[in-house]
């Protein structure tokens, strides 16, 4: 499999790092932003089952979010890394390349697809069909 070129590679890293300030900002906004409420604004101070329990979906799903985000970024970071380190495209697991057309969908991938599925399904709650010894 062919590596990436000093271009790709160059590409990658723009589309990188606008994500990451893309993240940052939403993570700021998510932490100073007064339209964001609180469980007890959104629930009101007379709270009938229903609208505590949309209260409690929408607390959950804003943290979810939030959560989201920051994992994205410390990936986004992670992939950066190992661009300025060199080990950009490399398979964490095997050591081999990524394919090209992986890391232009999912430029953060740290392992091949055939390392991803194996992690998967080892990390992920499902059998591993590749025998250990």
């Amino acid at each position: 499999m062919p590596s990436l070129t000093p271009a790709e590679i160059q590409k990658i890293k723009q589309h990188l790092e606008q994500r990451r300030q893309q993240l940052i900002q939403e993570i700021h906004a998510d932490r100073v932003d007064p339209d964001n409420k609180n469980f007890s604004d959104m629930a009101g101070r007379v709270r009938d089952p229903g609208d505590e329990s949309l209260a409690i979906q929408l607390s959950d799903f804003n943290i979810s979010a939030a959560e989201k985000r920051t994992t994205e970024l410390s990936q986004v970071e992670a992939a950066l890394q190992r661009i300025k380190e060199g080990t950009y495209g490399k398979c964490a697991d095997c050591g081999g390349d990524i394919p090209p057309e992986r890391l232009e969908v999912y430029p953060t991938a740290e392992r091949c697809t055939y390392c991803q599925m194996r992690w998967e399904n080892m990390c992920g709650g499902g059998r591993d069909v590749t025998p250990s010894l």
